[in-house]
């Protein structure tokens, strides 16, 4: 009787290792891919200062960013929290933002999530947020194809979009909704 157990209890851990390896065989995870780096990027800095200048030699505007990757195909680059200073005629405008894709050819900076564009210098002070703003250097021209919120001292504008040209001193606003505000009245 004792082999026919030791027999019985070899055939039973035999079969459960059986059972067992197959169970685990099924449950094998699929093999995962390597991860791949982009084939299209030649480049990436750190700490990135950028100065660009207009015909006339004149600083047209200064770029810093943390993080720059540059992508051949495209000739862009894009940027982790750009922060730009953009100077037209005798005003001075402050641009930030979560990020940034700077088109090399046709020299245009689109900021992108919690945009915030403010005038430092010029006529008066103002604010401006969005969620997407285009710079064109070349044209002297800022767009903003979403929606919008402008502050001004006794002014909160909102809007659908706007476009701002340098060049000619003239800002349009599509879709405008104003507060003006004095000494804590509001009407709108």
């Amino acid at each position: 009787m004792t082999t026919r157990w030791v027999l019985l209890i070899i055939s039973g851990v035999a079969i459960a290792a059986i059972a067992g390896w197959l169970f685990d065989f099924k449950k094998a995870p699929a093999p995962q891919q390597l991860l791949q780096a982009p084939d299209n990027i030649d480049y990436y800095m750190k700490q990135v200062n950028y100065r660009a200048f207009d015909s006339r030699g004149l600083l047209q505007y200064h770029l810093r960013t943390p993080y720059l990757e540059h992508f051949i195909r495209e000739d862009a680059s894009h940027l982790q929290t750009p922060d730009l200073e953009y100077f037209a005629d005798k005003e001075q405008w402050h641009a930030r933002s979560n990020t940034a894709v700077l088109v090399h050819a046709d020299e245009v900076l689109t900021f992108r999530q919690n945009v915030d564009l403010r005038r430092v210098q010029g006529a008066q002070p103002l604010e401006l947020q969005s969620e997407v703003l285009i710079l064109r250097s070349r044209e002297e021209q800022m767009e903003i194809p979403v929606a919008m919120t402008l502050k001004q001292p006794g002014l909160n504008l909102q809007a659908q979009g706007a476009l701002l040209d340098m060049k000619q001193k003239r800002h349009r606003f599509n879709g405008v909704k104003a507060v003006y505000q004095d000494n804590n009245n509001a009407s709108g």
